[in-house]
């Protein structure tokens, strides 16, 4: 058995899986995608401070409390016609990993209730109702953003592009007694690892793993790729 996932286990996670089927779990990395702000294409903005974009997609005691003002683009900066219209939040459900991870990136590591207007279980649902809607922003993997929406840069206080949000896929896998990988799983493992699997997923416009995380993956294996 061999499953993927968008963000690691929890230790609570892990240790109540591993319980369940009687076998220690191992994790490794496989590739990166970056998470991209989209809106929809005749939004006059280009960019967004990664501040709004906190404020936005992560609940405080600002945006909960009571008689707090609804979000408008004029709050990001939109002029004329677009300053008094509101804002659209569209986001993931709450089994992503990626709106787990996206919150962390954004510099909130506790849990928190996203204030999204409507939660999608797909990038695609998502992407595909961004671009109907003229008020909408939302986030998506890069690979599935498409022509129909526009991908906002994030910028900080001083208005240049900050680091670009990437999310980390994993492969998990349960170890033996003598905490080895079933053959099965040790080959999957070893192939996304190896540069033919790093190639493939590149194909796939996923980003490839760096040669020091690499090489974390088949030491945790316990695997020795050939020279």
């Amino acid at each position: 058995m061999v499953a993927a996932l968008s963000r690691p286990l929890t230790v609570d996670e892990s240790k109540k899986l591993s319980e369940k089927i009687g076998a220690d779990l191992l994790t490794i990395a496989v590739c990166h995608y970056e998470i991209v702000l989209v809106t929809n294409p005749d939004n006059p903005l280009d960019s967004i401070k990664i501040s709004d974009a906190r404020n936005l997609f992560l609940a405080n005691e600002s945006n909960n409390s009571k008689g707090a003002k609804s979000p408008v683009w004029g709050d990001l900066g939109a002029t004329g016609e677009w300053a008094g219209k509101p804002i659209n939040l569209f986001g993931r459900d709450k089994t992503s990993g990626t709106r787990a991870a996206l919150r962390l990136m954004l510099g909130n590591p506790k849990e928190a209730t996203e204030s999204t207007t409507r939660e999608f279980t797909s990038f695609r649902e998502l992407v595909q109702a961004v671009a109907k809607n003229p008020s909408a922003l939302g986030y998506s993997s890069r690979r599935i953003a498409t022509q129909e929406v526009k991908i906002l840069t994030l910028v900080g206080p001083d208005g240049k592009p900050v680091p670009q949000l990437l999310q980390t896929m994993y492969l998990v896998a349960p170890r033996q007694k003598d905490k080895t990988l079933q053959p099965a799983a040790l080959e999957l493992m070893a192939y996304a690892l190896s540069q033919s699997g790093q190639n493939h997923v590149t194909q796939d416009n996923f980003r490839p793993l760096d040669l020091a995380e690499v090489h974390a993956g088949f030491d945790k294996i316990g695997f020795s790729p050939i020279k």
